[in-house]
């Protein structure tokens, strides 16, 4: 009998239950025991992280724009002329691929940041990956009808894990409607994140495969990944890898090896899948009144 849990969200006056079973492998059952720590023993830490869901805070390019704004002001103030940069809305990739230097080269070379800057960096990141979760949402409802709609739990204390080498195995790049993954929980890029914002600038000591695992997961509402879409998406992967072989080559990434990790490792799906692309559609629209993340039932 497979474990479950319950993911409760709500907004001020109402609240939901959504209910996942744990997938049936060492890798998830791992992840698993992590997320009921977390459960149980921390605080979360953003509960409102939900992208490309009707009313959610990551929802406007323009509230994300003065948002970002703020927060730089912010980080200028106390460190000044820290971050001088104008971003360009007709490029946004390329700005979010500039910007984010700033974040993971004060994670990790500088060490600028300390409790005063804590969240301010924090949101700074968000925002980023915000503006990166809007304008690719836009492209695929285009081309499918349907939106990125996504979920990002994390914790205080994520009771984060080494991955095993057996765990690398379950890396894929497909994603499916009511899984649930891994998420990124360490400072970095992570090679499939490089690939998709085609991020040429990243320092080398900023490219870092997952290597952790952790309570914080990655709920996906968005469409699944057909047969054709990924066959055509790990083609292109290779080509880019093999374009920058040299480099990555330098930095003990080579193509082949499991520990790449290029996409997610899924860990649990909802208990009641809709299928077809209009009750999947609903789905997201009926979970679009609520705000936040409330707690997880293990």
């Amino acid at each position: 009998m497979s474990q479950t849990f319950q993911l409760i969200v709500e907004n001020s006056h109402e609240q939901m239950g959504l209910d996942y079973a744990v997938l049936d492998n060492s890798t998830a059952q791992a992840w698993f025991e992590c997320l009921k720590q977390a459960a149980r023993q921390s605080e979360i830490f953003e509960a409102d992280r939900w992208y490309n869901i009707d009313s959610s805070r990551y929802s406007s390019i323009n509230d994300l724009a003065h948002e970002l704004i703020e927060v730089i002001g912010r980080l200028n103030q106390l460190e000044p002329g820290l971050i001088n940069y104008q971003f360009d809305f007709e490029n946004i990739q390329k700005s979010v691929n500039d910007l984010h230097i700033h974040f993971a080269d004060s994670h990790l070379v500088k060490n600028r940041i300390n409790d005063k800057t804590l969240m301010d960096w924090h949101k700074f990141n968000d925002l980023l990956h915000a503006f990166e979760s809007i304008e690719r949402s836009e492209k695929v409802e285009r081309e499918v009808g349907q939106k990125n709609a996504s979920i990002i739990l994390t914790f205080k204390n994520n009771f984060k894990k080494k991955l095993q080498d057996s765990d690398y195995k379950q890396f894929t790049i497909a994603k499916s409607f009511g899984m649930v993954y891994i998420n990124y929980c360490q400072v970095g890029r992570h090679l499939f994140e490089l690939f998709n914002a085609q991020d040429d600038i990243a320092e080398d000591e900023h490219i870092l495969p997952l290597q952790y695992m952790s309570a914080d997961s990655y709920f996906w509402f968005g469409p699944s990944t057909g047969k054709q879409g990924f066959e055509n998406k790990m083609k292109a992967i290779e080509s880019w890898f093999t374009r920058n072989q040299e480099r990555f080559a330098k930095l003990g990434l080579n193509w082949g090896d499991p520990h790449l990790g290029i996409g997610w490792i899924p860990v649990a799906e909802l208990k009641e899948l809709p299928k077809s692309k209009e009750s999947q559609i609903e789905f997201v629209k009926n979970l679009s009144p609520y705000k936040w993340v409330k707690e997880v039932l293990c």
